[in-house]
């Protein structure tokens, strides 16, 4: 079975509950992730009443790029794998969490690695 023969409709959806979850994710824990950049609810508000409209909804844009490929991805892992189980998605996005944030100490990067594996459990939940 060649990667021609991947469920598009899967990976777009899996790139859409992986967006709404990082979005949810960080709108609950927004306070304390902008008290780890230093930064209070006003100086946010100040920055983003300064960008232009298309500025605005870049990072939105680009980040739902990144989900459709994340998904792509993860989806290639299974198939070359050949075990579409809800099992071996939690396991293989585990191993790509681990290798890309697993490493890293940071106060902020803790928090981004667990909405991304978040986001990494929601892709493998889908296309499974």
């Amino acid at each position: 079975m060649g990667f021609s023969h991947a469920n598009l409709f899967s990976i777009l959806i899996a790139a859409v509950a992986a967006w709404i979850f990082g979005g949810a994710y960080y709108s609950a824990l927004s306070k304390p992730w902008m008290a780890a950049q230093g930064k209070t609810l006003e100086q946010c508000k100040a920055e983003m009443e300064a960008k232009s409209g298309f500025a605005k909804g870049a990072p939105f844009v680009l980040v739902f790029i990144s989900e459709i490929i994340i998904a792509w991805v993860l989806y290639g892992i299974l198939l070359h794998l050949n075990v579409f189980t809800l099992r071996a998605g939690i396991i293989s996005a585990l191993f790509c969490w681990f290798r890309c944030f697993g490493e890293r100490q940071r106060h902020c990067e803790s928090r981004t690695a667990a909405a991304r594996f978040g986001e990494f459990d929601c892709v493998d939940a889908v296309t499974v």
